[in-house]
Formats: C-alpha cells, sequence, structure tokens
C-alpha cells in the first residue's frame, strides 16, 4: 500500500512595525531552507482574504515522518536560525497542524490545476472515528461544485490537540459564504476555522519589470 503524503501548514501574521522583515525572513529564509529539506515536495505562501491570520505557508511531504527525520530536525526546533529566533516570538496568531493526507491520500496541491484561491476548513471536537464520515461530507459539499478544483483532507494530531483539515483549492470567483455548507449536517458544529486565501507573490516579483 503507498504510504500517504504528509501535511505540514504554518498560520502566523506579524505585528505592523515587523510586516517588511517577516516578509524578507520567510521568502529569503525560511521558504527556501525548507523547500531544500529532504522529504518536502513543495513550500507554497498564502495571503488571507477571509478570516484571520494574514498568512499560512503550506508545505506538502513525500509521507509525515518527514517531520521527524534529521535533514528536518536540523533546521527547526532548537536548531531554528538566528533569524527565525528573532522573528517566531514576535508573531501574532501562530498555529501550526502536521499529520498525513487521509483524502486522496498522495495528492499535491495543484494536480488539478491552478488554483486562483485556497480555502481552509479545521474541524475540531472530532476522533478517529469520524474520519471516514468527515471525508463523505467533505467530499459531498465540495467536489460537484465546478469551481473546485481539488479537495485534499488530513488528519492531524499536533502536541494532542486532534482535528480534520480540509484544503478546496478552487477558482479565483470561490467564496465559502456561497458554498451551501448545512450539507456537512452535524460536522457543520465543528467547523473552528474557515479561511479563504490567494497565493502569494513574492515581492519584487513582476514578469517583465523586475527580475
Amino acid at each position: 500500500m503507498t504510504q500517504p503524503f504528509g501535511l505540514l501548514l504554518a498560520m502566523m501574521q506579524p505585528p505592523e512595525s515587523m510586516e517588511e522583515e517577516f516578509q524578507d525572513w520567510y521568502d529569503l529564509e525560511h521558504i527556501p531552507e525548507r523547500a531544500c529539506c529532504e522529504g518536502f515536495l513543495s513550500a507554497l505562501r498564502f495571503v488571507c482574504l477571509d478570516g484571520f491570520p494574514r498568512y499560512v505557508a503550506v508545505y506538502d511531504l513525500a509521507h509525515p515522518d518527514v517531520l521527524k527525520g534529521d535533514a528536518y530536525k536540523a533546521i527547526s526546533g532548537t536548531k531554528f536560525s538566528p533569524w527565525s529566533k528573532r522573528i517566531l516570538p514576535r508573531v501574532h496568531g501562530q498555529k501550526r497542524l502536521d499529520g498525513p493526507q487521509i483524502y486522496p491520500g498522495t495528492a499535491r496541491y495543484g494536480d488539478a490545476g491552478a488554483p486562483g484561491r485556497m480555502g481552509l476548513l479545521r474541524l475540531s471536537g472530532l476522533g478517529a472515528e469520524d474520519e471516514d464520515a468527515v471525508i463523505a461530507v467533505l467530499r459531498q459539499t465540495f467536489e460537484a461544485r465546478e469551481d473546485v478544483l481539488q479537495l485534499r483532507l488530513w488528519r492531524s494530531n499536533y502536541h494532542g490537540e486532534f482535528c480534520f483539515v480540509g484544503m478546496v483549492e478552487a477558482e479565483a470567483g470561490f467564496r465559502f459564504d456561497a458554498v451551501d455548507l448545512s450539507q456537512m449536517g452535524r460536522y457543520r458544529r465543528n467547523v473552528d476555522l474557515l479561511n479563504l486565501y490567494s497565493p502569494y507573490w513574492r515581492r519584487g516579483i513582476l514578469t517583465g519589470v523586475f527580475a
């Protein structure tokens, strides 16, 4: 049986006084460092259009245990760079999630086309026994929509905090308020995060204008 891909997701927002340095840190050090780490399949940033905090980074992993490997340990935790140690204690809304991809299992961001929007849902207050039902209701809610390109789901148990994470990759016009979330039935009450994002454009990168 093919081992499922993993996910690492990090949300945060800098104080206004650190916005410029925060972007430089993410663009010039943090994202490139992780993109080159063994087992990381992607390293992508998004800007929040509806919700909090303002930024999220999403990393597809070859398998969930990548985060237990020596390569990742060498750039995380006590091995964070001095720049990371300066930035991370100062950000707001910091949230980290990681775990195995439970649906479809080995899909990467953009496999079904280039999304103009990315929606994130988190369902908390549930247990592993709810996994099949959560997959079913989220597929029912999102996969029949013409503006949805791909749906992916993960199970996370970061530091004992169990939840399910759904990612909706969609066309640019997608909005959660246009979706009939009542299709989720009783699981709608477990949604404690519903954020809509746009892909992040690195500052200074504009084709034909900046190198």
